[in-house]
């Protein structure tokens, strides 16, 4: 027998009818491929399961369609979380008559799992398919039946066509078919500001000639949250972080039809405090000592105090890993909202900086983030890093307290003269794994480094601690900080056994 070309077949099989069949798992390829030219195919009450389909040569749906006249109902289709789904049901138009034409895909039931619930009911994959309907089918979890916007929906009507196989809704075949419903946000308005913090309720109106079953609330792709309460529907976001926001609804009526809303962009913006009258908020800089150890902290907040400097709204986290003692600077580090120039940015080799020596300071150049170069005088209060403008405009405050940082604070450290820890002293030394304080004079915080800069132990607010269990450290050489009112002390630690 010798093998034919493919173009030697007749390309259509038409008048089939698939009927409470099983398809998976482990089927390599789709469970069904219509191909171009076949006509009515009715794939009706079966089974399909994912589990085992390969994604080669484009196999990554459980049905491909591409021939017309073809109708797909009450059937069941099971995920099983294959990676490789990529779509339920693919549709496609190829070169001829009688291709992606007229696809009803309707009363089904998509078991999706929470692995594949952003995966479509239906996917266009080329050509100019036509009078594609798609509608009342049942997706679990329950999720829109388009959450990627590819395109697909231009190709696509949501309700039931005169040319049904089955009667449409509230009537015959020909009868009257479901109308999709409305749906809009009434509030916030386009364009609107809030502060970062601020509890934000987004409403929303939808109506349909049956009935609305639900309302989904996105921000961009990522659903928020959904309300089936009729008439009105409501989500709050609640405590809301600084950035931009595009906010949409999505309507579903009882038929399965859908409707989008028009986008409505609003903005959160950082808290941002201005400065008392009269200045004020330098925080002490510049400081007589250097800039305090940070081990590894990421801040998740920034005030802007005063006028100029980046955009906070834009600011998602900052990172330092500072030691003073070994005078390593190992991060450096600012994080964006909106990835310009990236989300993270090593700002190591942007800068010069001084951090160890006396009136320690920073210049920032070609960051890339706008409204950050610039120098800066830099100070550590308590746990929390502060970048004070050396034009005097603006502080830049990096933190992870929830309260607004105050400036009269920056008058009570630049008025103190006096080391706080003029007095300070650890005993015994060489310790045998109890360290006992004494002379600390003020609210401070304690740092103890390896010679390698690793801070090893780290304690806050010891003013009133007499002693600090050291036992788990091993014998040898250490660096015992003191840091509070902008002041540093070091001293030197022996472990000895």
């Amino acid at each position: 027998m010798t093998k034919k070309s493919h173009t030697a077949y007749p390309p259509s099989c038409d008048n089939n009818v698939i009927d409470n069949c099983s398809f998976g798992p482990n089927v390599r390829a789709e469970g069904i491929d219509i191909k171009e030219g076949t006509q009515y195919t009715i794939v009706k009450n079966c089974t399909f399961s994912a589990s085992g389909i390969s994604n080669l040569n484009s196999a990554d749906a459980f049905i491909d369609v591409k021939g017309g006249n073809t109708f797909v109902y009450n059937n069941t289709f099971n995920t099983d979380n294959e990676p490789n789904l990529a779509s339920c049901i693919d549709f496609q138009q190829r070169t001829g008559t009688n291709s992606g034409y007229r696809i009803a895909i309707f009363n089904n039931t998509f078991n999706l799992g929470s692995a594949k619930s952003g995966i479509p009911t239906a996917r266009k994959k080329g050509g100019t398919p036509s009078q594609v309907h798609i509608w009342s089918n049942t997706r679990n979890p329950s999720s829109p039946d388009f959450p990627i916007s590819d395109g697909t929906t231009n190709f696509v009507t949501q309700s039931c066509p005169s040319w049904n196989i089955l009667p449409c809704s509230g009537g015959g075949t020909g009868g009257s078919t479901n109308t999709p419903p409305t749906a809009s946000i009434t509030s916030p308005s386009n364009g609107a500001t809030f502060t970062a913090g601020a509890n934000i309720t987004i409403n929303a109106t939808a109506t349909d000639n049956g009935s609305v079953t639900k309302v989904d609330f996105y921000r961009g792709t990522t659903l928020l949250g959904t309300d089936t309460t009729e008439p009105s529907y409501q989500y709050t976001i609640s405590n809301a972080s600084a950035g931009s926001y595009a906010l949409k609804v999505v309507a579903t009526d009882n038929n399965g039809a859908t409707t989008t809303s028009a986008t409505v962009n609003i903005t959160v913006n950082a808290v941002v405090v201005n400065p008392p009258t009269g200045g004020g908020c330098n925080f002490g800089t510049p400081t007589s000592a250097g800039l305090g150890s940070f081990d590894r902290i990421t801040f998740t907040k920034m005030y802007k105090l005063g006028s100029g400097g980046p955009d906070a709204s834009n600011f998602k986290n900052f990172k330092i890993n500072w030691n003073l003692a070994t005078n390593s600077l190992v991060q450096f580090g600012y994080s964006t909202n909106n990835g310009i120039p990236s989300y993270y940015n090593d700002l190591r080799s942007k800068i010069t900086q001084n951090f160890s020596s006396t009136s320690p300071s920073v210049k920032i150049s070609n960051s890339g983030i706008s409204g950050l170069d610039g120098d800066y005088w830099v100070t550590k209060k308590g746990l929390n890093l502060i970048l004070v403008t050396k034009n005097g405009s603006y502080t830049l405050y990096f933190t992870n307290e929830t309260s607004t940082p105050s400036c009269s604070t920056s008058r009570e450290i630049s008025e103190n003269n006096n080391s706080p820890f003029e007095f300070a002293t650890i005993y015994p030394n060489p310790s045998n794994g109890v360290l006992n304080l004494d002379g600390i004079a003020t609210e401070s915080n304690l740092l103890i480094s390896d010679l390698q800069g690793k801070t090893v132990l780290q304690k806050t607010n010891i003013k009133n601690e007499k002693n600090i269990d050291i036992s788990n450290l091993t014998d040898g050489i250490y660096i015992v900080t003191f840091e509070g009112n902008s002041t540093t002390k070091n001293l030197k630690l022996i472990i000895s056994r």
